[in-house]
């Protein structure tokens, strides 16, 4: 503006997008999310292994999808997209081999439990799933891919029948898993990694409101040593 170049040396400078609105990225608290989750195990406890009806093999598949987005913060379009091969040995632990938007190649490693219930689901609802088939299909013998629709519907009505009463999608459990992991000290950076987010401005907009009782100077006012008690 002020001459001194012919060329606008900025004009590729990405900025990072803020939103004030506030979207579909609010988190579970962790009472909320062990709610879901126990309700969600006393669903798959007692679903029948040998008759396995359609119920008995929703009741493993919703507690799959559930574990596996609120475990690893994958987005619903890389979860449906998963396949047996995508499930990899890495010394002691697995890794998931995920495709992201941009053909980006992400693989993290995955926890125990949640390798174990995969390999587990897959030995027991799905034992003859070859390794370009999806693992988490509607029907067993279905080698569809899901709808993201089918999966948010899913975690809509979950919250709402563990009595939840935000506005939950499928998109909460990444603001869930990096609010949880914040709290618990892991670096900013490493949520970053976790969540293949190209800006820790994104990451730090998804665990802002975990700092909000922290950060709230109106709660460290100390007027309530003057009200009369």
């Amino acid at each position: 503006e002020q001459g001194w170049t012919e060329k606008n040396v900025g004009e590729n400078i990405r900025l990072p997008r803020i939103s004030k609105a506030k979207g579909k990225t609010e988190a579970l608290s962790e009472v909320e999310l062990s709610a879901i989750l126990t309700h969600l195990q006393q669903g798959m406890e007692g679903a029948d292994k040998a008759s396995f009806l359609k119920e008995d093999y929703t009741a493993y598949l919703q507690y799959g999808l559930f574990l596996t987005l609120a475990t690893m913060g994958m987005r619903v379009s890389e979860l449906i997209q998963l396949k047996k091969r995508d499930l990899v040995v890495c010394g002691d632990f697995y890794k998931l081999h995920l495709r992201l938007k941009g053909d980006v190649e992400h693989s993290p490693l995955i926890p125990k439990f949640l390798s174990n219930f995969i390999l587990h689901f897959i030995k027991t609802c799905k034992p003859f799933l070859k390794d370009e088939e999806f693992i988490f299909t509607t029907f067993p013998l279905n080698n569809k891919s899901m709808d993201r629709e089918y999966v948010t519907e899913i975690i809509a009505k979950l919250a709402k029948r563990c009595g939840v009463e935000k506005k939950i999608s499928a998109h909460s459990l990444r603001a869930t898993v990096a609010s949880m992991l914040h709290k618990n000290g892991v670096p900013v950076g490493e949520i970053k990694d976790l969540l293949c987010h190209q800006s820790v401005v994104t990451t730090m907009m998804y665990i802002k409101k975990t700092d909000e009782e922290q950060e709230s100077a109106a709660l460290k006012n100390p007027i309530y040593k003057m009200i009369r008690k």
